[in-house]
């Protein structure tokens, strides 16, 4: 399981902080598998448009 073992280490480099970081990272690579298309990338999440942009400025993801 290459998502386990990628938490594992996630957990090991920021262990107060894994839901933050693990959170940045997916938004960061679904912003890019979507070719920065926010409406695109929410659907991809199975979330609305205002808590895809909620979360981008959260995590300081919110560059256009």
């Amino acid at each position: 399981m290459p998502t386990v073992a990628t938490l594992s280490r996630l957990h090991a480099a920021y262990p107060t902080d894994l839901y933050g970081r693990t959170q940045r990272l997916l938004l960061h690579w679904a912003l890019a598998a979507c070719d920065g298309n926010r409406i695109r990338t929410a659907a991809m999440l199975g979330i609305g448009r205002g808590s895809l942009r909620a979360k981008l400025r959260r995590h300081d993801l919110d560059r256009r």
